[in-house]
């Protein structure tokens, strides 16, 4: 495989050390994924996508409902590698929590989740994920086990019109808002839930009894979060969902409308982002009462500081927050 560029580098001085690259060969463009996952976890990765793969590729109509939704998987390796080799001469063969080098090739290659065109493509973007992981859990029985803004990904057909954008509502000079006229395009973006690393088989869980708890902060259920006996907390279909709102709840805050950013500079006149917390707290008993205070108070501490552009989208965000 021919490295174009990197597309994603985890800023970390330990962990999963996760990099990944856009690669090409033959003239077709792939994903190379390479981490560290934990040597203890009796699960892989790789064996979760083939598993995935295989199972929608047996079932032709499967194969057609969920065509565009799902990871590929082209090629994946153990490298035969570890921290505990690497380390041996300077701590003496002894790591704690020892990690194992992979490497793993899918596609598509998608665009993040941010780059939706209109709420129309974003909810359908959603859907598509709810979708799939439905499917890989009554059909594979396998959980993601970290929904999050970076590992949800849009892919888009060849004949999609990039420029057709849904116009953001823009507030004129007296202080009220002008909606231009927009047409929604057709659905020709689709969403795939991407990086298996925390994924695992329920079937294996019952089987192994090993315990998981891991995710992205800002994204993991509260349950997840406030847990005080591990050996006590079963990670459940229900808690990607729950990700998935925070997923949802994040682009909304993050995303003033379709192509613009929120600007890191607040003005004098805008409201504080209490959602801002989920990235700046690190214990997870806090964490989880910071959350539930926040989206028990929806309208007053997430609703109320969205952008004009998502005020006909406010009754969406609360069904679903009562769900």
């Amino acid at each position: 495989y021919e490295v174009i560029r990197p597309l994603h580098n985890s800023a970390t001085v330990s962990g999963r050390a996760t990099l990944v690259w856009l690669v090409r060969r033959r003239g077709v463009y792939y994903v190379l994924k390479d981490s560290w996952p934990l040597q203890t976890k009796p699960f892989s990765e790789i064996q979760h996508l083939i598993t995935i793969n295989r199972a929608i590729r047996s079932d032709p109509e499967i194969s057609k409902l969920l065509r565009h939704k799902y990871p590929i998987f082209v090629i994946g390796e153990e490298l035969g590698d570890s921290t505990e080799l690497r380390r041996k001469d300077i701590l003496g063969g002894s790591v704690d929590f020892p990690r194992v080098h992979r490497r793993v090739v899918t596609k598509p290659v998608g665009d993040p989740l941010t780059s939706f065109r209109s709420k129309y493509e974003l909810c359908s973007v959603l859907c598509d994920v709810v979708e799939y992981l439905k499917y890989i859990n009554e059909e594979c029985h396998i959980c993601h086990g970290d929904i999050s803004l970076k590992n949800i990904v849009i892919k888009r057909g060849s004949t999609s019109n990039a420029n057709i954008v849904s116009q953001p509502i823009i507030p004129n000079e007296s202080g009220s808002t002008a909606h231009t006229q927009r047409t929604e395009p057709s659905i020709t973006a689709h969403g795939v839930a991407i990086d298996y690393d925390n994924s695992f088989s329920i079937v294996e869980i019952a089987e192994s009894r090993y315990k998981i708890n891991s995710g992205t902060l800002p994204f993991m259920a509260v349950e997840a979060l406030n847990w005080k006996d591990h050996e006590k907390f079963d990670h459940l279909p229900q808690h990607d969902l729950e990700s998935l709102f925070y997923v949802l709840v994040t682009v909304c805050t993050y995303v003033d409308a379709p192509g613009y950013l929120r600007n890191p500079v607040p003005l004098k006149t805008d409201l504080s982002i209490p959602a801002n917390e989920w990235w700046a707290t690190f214990d997870r008993h806090t964490l989880a009462r910071v959350k539930s205070s926040q989206v028990g108070d929806l309208d007053d501490q997430i609703l109320s500081r969205l952008s004009p552009y998502w005020k006909d989208f406010h009754p969406v965000i609360r069904d679903l927050q009562k769900a």
